[in-house]
């Protein structure tokens, strides 16, 4: 489940922050959740808990929640703090097999009759 974040994850928007990987990471079957970051223009400890919050949630359900092309400042606090060696980041979507870095979601397949 691809999803984007721009502008920032500071300033104590906490459900706005998490939102977007809250109900994959919640869902049966091992979800793997993909944050594009490469517009996110600033990250302080809030930006940062509600990564470690998706992770967990994600690994909980035997998942994964990968961040993805993060920029060279926030590529930076990731490996500073330490969430690089828990949360996977890559410098491209493309680098994550079989995701198709154009398609949204996959449509649910239908209930054999």
């Amino acid at each position: 489940m691809p999803s984007r974040w721009e502008g920032g994850t500071g300033g104590g928007h906490r459900s706005g922050v998490d939102r977007p990987g809250r109900q994959a990471a919640e869902d049966d079957g091992g979800p793997r959740v993909a944050l594009e970051l490469s517009q996110v223009a600033f990250c302080d400890s809030s930006g940062l808990n509600a990564f470690l919050r998706l992770w967990k949630r994600a690994k909980v359900v035997g998942g994964e929640l990968v961040l993805v092309d993060p920029g060279p400042r926030l590529a930076e606090l990731l490996i500073r703090t330490g969430v690089d060696a828990h949360v996977r980041v890559v410098d491209a979507l493309s680098a994550l097999v079989g995701v198709d870095p154009q398609a949204g979601p996959a449509a649910p397949e239908p209930e054999p009759a």
